[in-house]
C-alpha cells in the first residue's frame, strides 16, 4: 500500500539565514586579512575596485615604510595634484646591466608635461623646488627611458595599514568606510546565495510531495 503521508520541507529560519551571513562576513574577513600578511606579494591587488598595495621599497619612508598596505581608489587623472600620492607601473633599472623590469611603484605625484608624460618623486625629493630637474623620477635605462603616462596608474592613496603596528592596522580597517561598504556587498551576496538555494531547495520539496 503507498504511503501518502507528506513531510512538509523544513524551513530555514531568519536569524539562521542572518548568523549565516554574518559568520560569511567574518570568515571572509579573515581570509582577507590572510591574503593581505602571508600570500599578496610586493604589489598591488584589487577586490571590489579597492585597491590593496604592498610597499617593497623605502623609497618613501619616513612616510610610508617598506610593508605597509596601501589603500587605493580609482585614479582620475585630471583632479591629480602636485603632492598627491599614486600607485603605478614603470619599467626601472633595478641593476647594474642595462635591462629594465616592470615594477609597481608608490611616489608623489608632480605634473603632467606638454608630452604627456607623468613627473614623479620619491619622499627624499620632496622638498626640492618643482623647477628643479633633480627632484623627478628618471625611468628606464640612460638610451632607453621610460616614461609613466596616465595608462600606468593604477589608484591613488585613500588610506594605509602600518604593518608596524598590526593591532592598529586592523583598527583603521576596521573604522575605514571601505571596510563597511565591503561587508555590506558580502552580506547581500550571501543573503542572496541562501535566498536562492533555500528557494530552489523549497521548489524541489514542492515537485517531490506530487
Amino acid at each position: 500500500m503507498k504511503n501518502n503521508d507528506k513531510t512538509p520541507p523544513k524551513k530555514i529560519s531568519s536569524w539562521k539565514i542572518v548568523w549565516r551571513c554574518i559568520y560569511g562576513t567574518i570568515i571572509a574577513f579573515f581570509v582577507f586579512i590572510i591574503l593581505l600578511v602571508a600570500v599578496v606579494p610586493h604589489g598591488l591587488i584589487q577586490v571590489f575596485g579597492v585597491g590593496f598595495y604592498r610597499v617593497g621599497s623605502d623609497s618613501m619612508e619616513p612616510e610610508i615604510r617598506v610593508n605597509d598596505y596601501i589603500i587605493a581608489k580609482r585614479p582620475k587623472i585630471d583632479t591629480l595634484t602636485d603632492g598627491d600620492i599614486i600607485i603605478f607601473e614603470t619599467n626601472a633599472q633595478l641593476t647594474g646591466a642595462p635591462i629594465t623590469q616592470k615594477i609597481v611603484v608608490i611616489h608623489y605625484f608632480g605634473y603632467i608635461d606638454d608630452e604627456g608624460h607623468i613627473l614623479t618623486y620619491r619622499e627624499a625629493n620632496k622638498d626640492l623646488p618643482s623647477d628643479d630637474s633633480a627632484k623627478y623620477d628618471v625611468w628606464g635605462t640612460e638610451s632607453t627611458p621610460y616614461y609613466v603616462t596616465a595608462d600606468n596608474i593604477k589608484g591613488v592613496y585613500t588610506g594605509i595599514i602600518h604593518s608596524a603596528d598590526f593591532v592598529d592596522g586592523c583598527q583603521n580597517v576596521f573604522t575605514s568606510p571601505w571596510f563597511y561598504g565591503t561587508g555590506i556587498v558580502l552580506l547581500a551576496a550571501g543573503g542572496i546565495v541562501i535566498y536562492l538555494t533555500y528557494k530552489k531547495k523549497k521548489n524541489k520539496n514542492e515537485i517531490d510531495s506530487h
